[in-house]
Order: C-alpha cells, then sequence, then structure tokens
C-alpha cells in the first residue's frame, strides 16, 4: 500500500507544471484618470527574474528582481509623485497567455489583468 501511495505521490508532482511567467504582457487597470495600459517585461535571469513596467504616466521603469512561485508572481515598485514617493506592490499569476492580479497601494488595491503578446 505505501509503495502504490508513493508511486501516486511521484506522478501527481510530476504531473503538476508551472507556467513560465518570462514574456511582455500588455496590462490595462482602472485608474482614477480612466483605463490605464501599460507593457510589463518579465524576463529569465541567471538569478531568477527580472523586467521593466513601461508606459502610462510613471513611465518606463526597469524592476530589478521579480520573485516566482510557481504560477504566482510579486515584485515591489516605486514611483515618483507631486506627492512624494509612492511605494506599489504587484501581485499576479499567469495561466497560458493571460495575467491578473493587483497592485497594492498606499491608497487600496486596484486589479489589473492583460495578455502575453
Amino acid at each position: 500500500m505505501k509503495r502504490i501511495l508513493a508511486a501516486f505521490a511521484a506522478a501527481l508532482l510530476a504531473s503538476t507544471t508551472f507556467a513560465d511567467p518570462a514574456g511582455i504582457y500588455d496590462i490595462t487597470m482602472e485608474t482614477r484618470r480612466g483605463m490605464q495600459t501599460l507593457e510589463l517585461v518579465i524576463e529569465a535571469t541567471p538569478d531568477g527574474y527580472a523586467g521593466a513596467l513601461n508606459g502610462g504616466r510613471a513611465g518606463d521603469r526597469a524592476i530589478a528582481s521579480i520573485t516566482v512561485d510557481g504560477d504566482n508572481f510579486e515584485f515591489p515598485l516605486a514611483i515618483d509623485t507631486p506627492m512624494g514617493e509612492m511605494k506599489l506592490t504587484y501581485k499576479g499569476s499567469v495561466s497560458g497567455d493571460d495575467v491578473t492580479g493587483h497592485i497594492e497601494t498606499q491608497m487600496g488595491t486596484r486589479p489589473f489583468s492583460g495578455t502575453r503578446r
């Protein structure tokens, strides 16, 4: 019985696959100033993942490190605003070519979604 359970567990683990988040995504989100579309770039590096968030009012921003855990990713980003620096945390997940998630800000949470190019 133990051998059967061990074989079943091994087969289950072997069949578990995660989406590779590397790619270029067009993501959209609703802001106080209307819909905003950004380009999210996630690149594999020797040390993990890095990338960029391009477009929008904040301009192009490099992302030094993106934490990836299975289908989920997360990265911090700081932007300058007229009220000072605003710290953001992007959290999302990849399913095939779709990405969904949210941005945690000092003023609340904003959802985003998008697709890989």
